[in-house]
């Protein structure tokens, strides 16, 4: 496969891997200090505009 996507398609893989992986790890960690009381995250308000796009 490494023939296919030659050495730049694999330092991409291997870069976007290594962001999943990081976004994966902090959503863990914020789990468990959430789950101790120790963060508290509150959910964010969702402003929600017109399907049309008109602002009023």
């Amino acid at each position: 496969m490494f023939k296919f996507i030659g050495i730049t398609g694999a330092s991409v893989i291997s870069r976007v891997m290594g962001i999943v992986l990081a976004t994966i790890a902090i959503d863990a960690i914020l789990g468990g200090f959430e789950a101790l009381g120790v963060l508290n995250i509150a959910p964010t308000e969702v402003i929600s505009l017109p399907a049309d796009g008109s602002q009023g």
